[in-house]
């Protein structure tokens, strides 16, 4: 990973999902064609929204309608994984190219490097039983449950605390660059997040939610107290340094960044037949 020492840090606050998801792709295309340097990238959602994985069926996921009444958005991510609800957190994405030494070809090993970066952060919030989720179990008894929920259980190399599942991550890999993004809470509307998620019945809604409270945590409720942002901000900066051993250099969007993403909000992103596809 020495050939890339210094990376570029952008932070883009408050913007919609179909911005965020946009800019995600346009810099793995750039970054894969060389134009840009490895991007660490820190960023908010306005409003909330509901960012469904790639392969998810929208109507089986969330209740479009709730979510419709309550000011939420929706998008679909360029990644695979179960639904997020984007409310109280800070995002991050990771871009570098695919063939980037030090970084493993296999998706399973590379998640497991990056995600050392939520380990760090999370140690330096004062979190030091948070580590890396060591999964025993298989994919089929992963999704037995059939919910559409991301942070409902960990996956293997997911970011734990206590064995709860604390952050929910995904990896996609695009136009020769590799894209990691993921979820870190501060906190959550339990009573909201599940009011926007699809289920059959109010008995299996109950009976997630409390799976959900068993097994998921938030880094406010680890601490027991509250966490600015901003204090989020800087933890993940400086925890993406240590895991990585690198340097970031600030930097803004380059009018190739922007046009593309615009474009991808257009044609992707922002249209229906994305959404619902």
């Amino acid at each position: 990973m020495r050939e890339w020492t210094s990376w570029r840090y952008v932070e883009t606050w408050g913007a919609p999902g179909a911005y965020h998801m946009a800019l995600d792709e346009a810099m793995a295309r750039l970054v894969g064609e060389g134009k840009l340097p490895p991007t660490l990238r820190l960023y908010t959602w306005q409003p909330s929204t509901l960012s469904l994985g790639m392969h998810q069926k929208l109507s089986r996921s969330i209740d479009a309608e709730v979510a419709r009444l309550l000011g939420i958005g929706i998008v679909r991510r360029p990644s695979g994984g179960r639904t997020v609800f984007h409310d109280m957190e800070i995002t991050y994405s990771i871009i570098l190219p695919e063939s980037m030494p030090g970084i493993p070809r296999s998706i399973r090993e590379a998640f497991r490097l990056l995600t050392q970066g939520l380990v760090q952060a999370y140690h330096l919030l004062g979190i030091t039983q948070a580590r890396l989720h060591e999964s025993l179990q298989t994919d089929e008894k992963r999704v037995k449950h059939d919910s559409p929920v991301c942070f409902e259980e960990p996956g293997e190399s997911e970011l734990v605390i206590d064995g709860k599942k604390a952050a929910g991550s995904a990896q996609a890999r695009l136009y020769g660059a590799l894209l990691q993004h993921g979820s870190v809470p501060l906190r959550y509307d339990e009573e909201k997040m599940f009011r926007l998620f699809y289920f059959p019945d109010d008995a299996t809604r109950e009976k997630a939610l409390r799976r959900f409270q068993k097994t998921a945590t938030s880094i406010e409720a680890a601490l027991g107290k509250t966490v600015a942002p901003e204090t989020l901000q800087q933890a993940l900066r400086e925890g993406f340094a240590r895991a990585l051993d690198i340097e970031f250099i600030e930097g803004n969007l380059t009018d190739e960044e922007n046009r593309l993403t615009e474009k991808l909000i257009a044609e992707k992103y922002g249209t229906d037949a994305w959404t619902n596809r």
